[in-house]
């Protein structure tokens, strides 16, 4: 078959000798401009996501395929390429659509050329998007909030406001689906270059802002015949209002720099509040400390949290950095809260060697549990003397299991709950609502019965037990949701301090109970316990005893005092009020608070099963990958006010001193910086699911721990610890001015500045038990201060805020991902739903890439500025940042170490794969080792065509592995149903190799690439 108008050449002649009459006719502009506005139109968002499901639709569910031989025979001149999923009309359809393009192409090619017919050209193109309703529309949608470019527009003109605004529309969204662009051109086998690409999204830009200007000239007619010409200026005699209203001298020429009647000195740069929110003082967030012991004003009524946290947000320049830097805060303090509990207590087992007795086996329980449960029982009733069952080890659990409990329990009640200790108490119990649905009403409730006590059982529910509703509230989980995520719009100390309602005639009767429907095994529910009461706490005493109410309440009340701001054109308030009335801080909230948890757990368990088989399968070799860590380590403790030399000395020092020493990652415990492997929880800085124990968490921490990506985090961050707790050791005799300008704006936001800094001499101890010698470091321990020297509540607050500077730095090093780049990464959607069951697949493995730019390369950047001097506007801050020598200094490199440590985990992984090394003349190798070395490992990879040997594209890699993985097997199904069965079988195998966890732990590459070399297979 001939195919006639591939005769035609569809490019431009370069010598015109070769072209025919007809070609030297040449084209009119008319024709040229009308075959451009085709040519757009077969590419606009409705025809490109049309074309995508014919042709996907034509493969994967038309069952009459061609074979090679007939294609060759029918379409072999056609210029297309096989594919076994071809079929009829699917080739039909391609060369159609080719024919139309080569015919534009040949159009455009015979113009005439010249200035006048290029910008047709342009303007054709631009014109033709107007037959797409998708543009038109996406033309309007601002970028950044209607504030914004309101405050854009009062600038530099509302012409110039809206051609920005349709721009940077158009630009974004073109952006955005410029990968679709680059899907459907694969499946037409077409090629699409980075020059179409960006000529597409400039295109974009110039059609949405030639649409606002268009707007705009019709609202502008519109306004000029509804004008008023009366000399009254309105928004003067408003203004002038409401600066009278909210106790404001009038100022008409700078309303924004309106000085308040009340105005004590506080710096007139900081955007005024209410008085009533200002009038007291600035205190400490968390710290009530005596007139004697800081010299501070005294302040005989300590402030309550919902004051406090007003005062700290109030002080910041930028409400809304203000606001995210509270979030980080009270994330920080509900986290070291927990991790202090649990620290402690595993360092008492630890100090006991009772270890071994209260860990749990990999499948079962641990051999002490019993005699545990029987003898923490015994601790509140007395009935026998403490060992009764026999078991050294587990009455020194008990006794272990039951002072952390009441440490915990006392914490809580100082922070406004009221728990009472009951007789009897082992742990919280834990209901697994799954087990109890199996089982049924009647059978649950035949079980339960008889192992309670009746008579107490009773009182608790008032006289009337009904095991009806006892059975629903179980079996649903709204009873209880892991933790806190139940606590919306109640008093969260009134929930923590609830009585507990069923109660169990014995620990043996508990024993059963747990065994057939609790949650969790004893050790496990122990853990979650003490963590959950910790995260309690923090809320407790940075949000009151209602934290939701509380937060809502302080969003109000910042918006309504930024209102009068915003309205007058103030681009820092209305970028203050954007950011509080969005969804943002919200979701933030949600995960500090727990309400991000799943609306439907047995989803959720199922869909985190799904992708810890994934990361066990994919992630054998990660370790390799994150040599970059090292540059973000060393770049923290430049941020500290380290010298870039004696990082390095720190480096080859304290690290490798680090790795090799169990006495020193102890010492991460005593910091607070012990990770949640370290805890007993799942490994969690690649997985952005909350920590959960059972068989899933103990395959994943033994997982990576084979891989050896447990040790390295440890070993980083514990190094890390080591070496922010000896420089602050060394520094803590000397002023707090005469510290380092960037130590002394890190250490300022955690409560740590001129008014305490030198209590803090009192927690330097000398740690002689390490293998550095006898080196002095700070310890957040507060036990250090006799009575008589400083209250007990407030050596706490001092401890701990030591503690959050050392857990948020070191997870800054080490990027981990907290709150803020969670709800960022998971959309602020919940577990267990569509939508965030389809965001999780999606989103795994591109946590980290989020809290590398989040936090390290962040702390290089805007961190350089302290907080309260921060405006909130990105540009500005950066701007602010960038005019620091030292931020080029940090960003040079960071960017440097990052590239070359990304370019030799490129050389280690192909040394292990027995592989040639990347060549380093080669400019794209370097620019996947600057992606790589940013985190985005994934595009690194697809840069050096890794994922060609399993056959998948960069957009099938790029929607998650598990997404992935459906498109195979839809692939392999249909091929079945095709009837090419020995093609679906080898796609099959290669699935399931593909999925096997540890398959490409990065020890084992060398023998499996041989054994592939050997036998021609693919593992």
């Amino acid at each position: 078959m001939s195919f006639l108008w591939n005769d035609a050449e569809p490019f431009i002649h370069k010598n015109l000798s070769t072209r025919s009459v007809f070609d030297n006719l040449g084209s009119t502009k008319m024709d040229v401009w009308r075959a451009v506005g085709r040519e757009a139109l077969l590419d606009n968002p409705e025809a490109l996501l049309g074309n995508i499901g014919k042709i996907e639709y034509q493969k994967h569910f038309n069952d009459e395929k061609i074979s090679k031989e007939e294609f060759i025979r029918d379409y072999g001149d056609s210029g297309l390429e096989y594919d076994q999923n071809m079929t009829k009309e699917l080739v039909t359809y391609l060369l159609e659509r080719k024919k139309q393009r080569q015919i534009n192409e040949y159009i455009i090619a015979s113009g005439e050329g010249g200035l006048v017919e290029a910008a047709g050209l342009f303007g054709t193109a631009v014109l033709s998007s107007f037959a797409s309703p998708t543009n038109i529309a996406l033309s309007f949608v601002p970028i950044g909030g209607q504030l914004r470019w309101a405050q854009f527009a009062a600038k530099y003109g509302k012409l110039a406001g809206a051609v920005a605004r349709g721009a940077t529309s158009g630009a974004v969204f073109q952006a955005g689906f410029e990968p679709v662009i680059a899907y459907s051109r694969n499946l037409e086998q077409r090629d699409y270059t980075l020059e179409d690409s960006i000529t597409n999204i400039g295109v974009s830009a110039t059609f949405a802002g030639m649409v606002n200007v268009g707007a705009y000239g019709i609202g502008k007619l519109k306004d000029t015949l509804k004008s008023n010409l009366s000399d009254i200026n309105l928004r003067d005699v408003y203004m002038a209002r409401k600066q009278l209203d909210e106790g404001k001298h009038i100022d008409l020429d700078v309303p924004h720099k309106a000085k308040s009647i009340y105005e004590t000195g506080r710096n007139p740069e900081l955007l005024e509040q209410k008085p009533e929110i200002l009038e007291p003082k600035p205190e400490l967030l968390e710290q009530d400390l005596d007139k004697a012991s800081l010299n501070v004003a005294e302040s005989p009524v300590p402030l309550t949290p919902i004051k406090a946290a007003t005062e700290f947000i109030a002080k910041h320049q930028s409400k809304k950095i203000g606001f995210k830097e509270f979030l980080r805060q009270t994330e920080l303090r509900s986290k070291t809260i927990a991790s202090e509990l649990l620290c402690g207590f595993m360092a008492d087992l630890e100090k006991a060697d009772i270890v071994y007795a209260f860990k749990t086996r990999f499948l079962g329980k641990a051999p002490y549990q019993d005699d545990m449960a029987r003898e923490l029982a015994n601790l509140t009733t007395k009935e026998h003397p403490v060992g009764f069952t026999g078991s050294r080890a587990a009455a020194e659990l008990a006794q272990i299991v039951h002072k952390w409990q009441t440490i915990a329990l006392e914490r809580a009640n100082k922070a406004g709950a009221h728990i009472n200790s009951l007789d009897g108490y082992i742990t919280r119990q834990m209901h697994s609502g799954t087990a109890i649905r199996k089982m049924g009403y009647e059978k649950w409730r035949d079980f339960i019965v008889p192992l309670l006590d009746l008579e107490k059982t009773t009182a608790a529910y008032e006289g009337n037990i009904d095991f009806r509703e006892i059975f629903n509230s179980l079996a649903t989980g709204i009873h209880q949701n892991s933790g806190m995520s139940d606590y919306l719009g109640v008093n969260l100390a009134k929930k923590i301090s609830a009585e507990r309602k069923l109660h169990f005639n014995s620990a043996d009767h508990w024993l059963i109970y747990n065994e057939k429907c609790g949650q969790y095994n004893l050790s496990d529910s122990i853990l979650l316990n003490l963590q959950s009461l910790g995260k309690a706490i923090g809320l407790l005493d940075m949000l009151g005893d209602n934290p939701q109410h509380s937060f809502i309440s302080l969003k109000n009340t910042f918006i309504e005092g930024l209102k009068a701001e915003a309205a007058a054109g103030n681009k820092y308030a209305i970028s203050d009020i954007n950011y509080l009335q969005s969804k943002k801080s919200d979701n933030i909230f949600d995960y500090i608070h727990g309400m991000h948890r799943s609306d439907n757990p047995s989803l959720a368990a199922i869909g985190q099963g799904v992708r810890a088989v994934k990361s066990m399968s994919s992630l054998g070799s990660v370790v390799i990958r994150s040599l970059p860590d090292i540059a973000t380590w060393l770049g923290e403790l430049s941020n500290q006010g380290i010298p870039i030399l004696q990082s390095y000395r720190h480096l080859l020092t304290d690290l490798l001193k680090t790795m090799s020493s169990k006495q020193q990652k102890d010492f991460a415990r005593n910091l607070g910086i012990a990770s949640e492997s370290m805890l007993g929880f799942a490994y969690d800085r690649l997985n952005v699911e909350s920590q959960t124990l059972g068989v899933i968490s103990k395959m994943t921490n033994l997982f990576f721990k084979l891989n050896c990506m447990d040790w390295w985090d440890n070993s980083f961050k514990s190094a890390m610890g080591l070496v922010l707790s000896k420089n602050l050791a060394a520094k803590v005799n000397k002023p707090f001015k005469q510290l380092p300008l960037r130590l002394q704006n890190q250490l300022a936001r955690y409560g740590i500045d001129e008014s305490n800094w030198h209590l803090y001499k009192h927690f330097k101890q000398k740690a002689g038990t390490l293998e550095s010698g006898n080196d002095y470091y700070l310890i957040p321990d507060s036990g250090v201060f006799d009575s008589g020297v400083l209250d007990a509540d407030i050596a706490e607050n001092l401890a701990n805020n030591l503690r959050r500077y050392f857990a948020d730095r070191v997870d800054t090093a080490i990027a981990t991902q907290q709150a803020t780049e969670k709800a960022i990464t998971m959309w602020g959607t919940k577990s267990g739903t569509g939508v965030g069951e389809f965001v999780r697949f999606f989103m795994q493995f591109k946590s980290f890439p989020i809290a590398y730019v989040m936090r390290s390369l962040n702390a290089a950047t805007l961190e350089r500025i302290p907080k309260i001097k921060r405006t909130g506007i990105f540009s500005e801050d950066l701007k602010l940042s960038l005019q620091n020598t030292g931020t080029i200094t940090d960003m040079t490199h960071l960017l440097v170490a990052s590239t070359v440590l990304g370019y030799l985990s490129t050389c280690a992984y192909s040394l292990l794969k027995l592989e040639e090394l990347p060549d380093p003349e080669d400019p794209k190798v370097w620019v996947a080792s600057v992606v790589k070395g940013g985190g985005l490992g994934i595009f690194g990879d697809f840069i050096f065509n890794e994922y060609d040997r399993y056959g998948r594209t960069f957009m099938q890699e790029a929607s998650g592995p598990v997404i992935s993985d459906i498109n195979s097997i839809a692939s392999i199904v249909a091929k079945a149903k095709s009837g090419n069965i020995s093609k679906a079988e080898q796609e099959s195998l290669k699935l399931l190799l593909h999925n096997i966890p540890g398959r490409n732990l990065f020890y084992l590459l060398p023998a499996i690439t041989m054994i592939e070399k050997e036998y021609d297979i693919k593992i």
